[in-house]
């Protein structure tokens, strides 16, 4: 990645996809659910949340629905307050 602001959903969910995947596979963590920032940043960037927990402690819930989380953001954000 280079500097700037990702504005893209497609490439929200690709780089979402690869860090927990990245996540699942290489840590001894696992994602439990995800979330966004309300507000988006000056730039207009938005923050994604992650929630891990140590494996063998999670919930049997299911991976998150990242596409659905990054639809939502880019639908429901508003922007930063100046």
């Amino acid at each position: 990645m280079g500097k700037g602001v990702i504005t893209d959903p497609a490439l929200h969910r690709e780089i979402l996809g690869e860090v927990a995947d990245f996540i699942e596979k290489d840590t001894g963590l696992s994602l439990e659910a995800a979330d966004y920032s309300p507000i988006r940043g000056p730039e207009g960037n938005i923050e994604f949340l992650f929630l891990l927990r140590h494996k063998g402690m999670e919930n049997a819930a299911n991976r998150p629905d990242l596409d659905k989380i990054v639809e939502e953001a880019h639908k429901n954000t508003c922007a930063h307050p100046r």
